[in-house]
């Protein structure tokens, strides 16, 4: 029985439920999706954000213990439950203040061996659903290169009601939509270079056990997840005019990077890839006095418009009435001899320096002043993956080699996702 109209405007809501398997009755996340009509449910319609596939969900209940919900949406870092989902499949999450960040923060999804559990609404024109209970089976990341992230996820529920609580709908913002990332960076540990991987997936698969959980007595299928049986595995291309590249590591040439002499081909390489997208904060850190120890009354200001991790270094120079500073940046020459005011005082690119005397101080100390600049970013990196094939294949005159491989189930930490955005809140 399925409980979707294909044919009628979906609107997808969720919540992390506070008790396991507890429905939750409001929800927390409104899900940016399509409907049938390619349609996509934002304040303004915007063709560049559009997939090639209807990005609808399907609320389904294939047998009476198992319902399930199917999810398909883009990969945004704030909004868009997208940091959620990768927690949901995953289940660790060590979230972490940068150096040098006030709004930024920095989600590390290792996976753990408890899943969380979600309450799904499904609302349509006339009828409106919930499923409760919801754990994540699998995740799949689909990164074409210059294209919108795709996320495909399913999600095993408890049960499904009849609802009348999914309430006004607030999508993420125009401006959020303006941080859809694209594949800037992909990078194979053996040598291939970046601008020639397109088509990035990655597939992480719980293989929850929904009939085990049932015949055993289980009243969640979430109950039965074998760890052995949990999977990733993903593919990417590579436009390879003569093979060179792909050949190198097969063939274990001494161009790869962790061969050393011929045929030593790597038995585990890695594979990483990153989407980066808009800038979320940019500070100046504190003037920290890292010379001598006399005065110590600086403090820095302003609005940083330089490269993140820029360094300048103010020294006071001379003593006098006033004293007298100069600055350097990334240890470039000194600046011209500047009189201390006692207020802010421009460095460059926005930094400020401000002491509250104007004497006092003794030459030679100095202190220094770091400009910060958070982007959003995700990073996907499976340190030991093993090639299971290579596929050659020609498109629009050119080579293409199709790789595909899963990650080794040996290794330590096979796979760290890294997720930079402005969710104050652990997963």
């Amino acid at each position: 029985m399925t409980l979707s109209n294909s044919k009628a405007l979906h609107e997808v809501a969720v919540c992390l439920e506070t008790t396991a398997f507890t429905a939750e009755t409001t929800p927390g996340t409104y899900i940016l999706v399509e409907d049938g009509s390619g349609k996509i449910l934002t304040p303004r319609g915007v063709d560049k954000y559009k997939s090639s596939k209807y990005n609808r969900p399907t609320l389904s209940v294939a047998k009476a213990y198992l319902p399930e919900v199917e999810i398909k949406t883009w990969g945004f870092y704030t909004g868009n439950f997208t940091g959620e989902l990768f927690n949901a499949v995953l289940g660790s999450d060590a979230m972490t203040t940068p150096t040098g960040a006030s709004t930024a923060r920095l989600h590390t999804m290792t996976l753990g061996d408890n899943l969380d559990s979600y309450t799904f609404w499904d609302k349509t024109a006339v009828t409106e659903q919930a499923m409760s209970g919801g754990t994540c089976d699998s995740l799949n990341v689909s990164g074409p290169q210059d294209s919108p992230m795709s996320l495909t996820a399913k999600f095993f529920g408890t049960e499904v009601n009849t609802v009348s609580t999914f309430g006004t709908a607030s999508y993420i913002s125009e401006t959020a939509l303006a941080n859809v990332i694209a594949a800037s960076h992909n990078s194979i540990t053996f040598g291939v270079e970046s601008a020639n991987i397109t088509d990035v997936t990655f597939d992480i698969k719980n293989g929850i056990k929904a009939d085990e959980g049932v015949t055993q007595g289980y009243y969640h299928p979430r109950n039965i997840i074998v760890g052995k049986d949990r999977e990733i595995s993903g593919s990417f291309d590579v436009w390879d005019e003569t093979g060179e590249m792909l050949l190198a590591y097969w063939d274990g040439d001494t161009s790869s990077p962790t061969a050393t002499t011929p045929n030593e081909r790597p038995s585990y390489p890695s594979i990483q890839c990153t989407w980066t997208g808009a800038e979320i904060e940019a500070t100046v850190g504190d003037a920290s006095q890292t010379t001598g120890t006399g005065l110590d009354d600086a403090s820095s200001g302003g609005t940083f418009t330089g490269t993140d991790g820029d360094t300048y270094v103010v020294t006071i120079s001379s003593t006098g009435t006033p004293d007298n500073f100069t600055w350097t940046k990334n240890g470039g020459n000194a600046s011209n001899p500047v009189a201390i005011t006692g207020t802010a005082q421009t460095l460059s690119d926005g930094v400020t320096i401000t002491f509250s005397a104007t004497t006092g101080h003794t030459a030679g100390d100095a202190w220094t002043i770091i400009g910060y600049k958070f982007n959003y970013y995700l990073d996907i990196n499976c340190p030991s993956i093993y090639i299971d094939s290579i596929t050659p294949s020609e498109s629009d005159n050119r080579r293409k080699n199709t790789v595909n491989w899963h990650a080794v189930k040996t290794s330590g930490t096979p796979i760290t996702v890294t997720l930079q955005n402005t969710d104050s809140t652990q997963y």
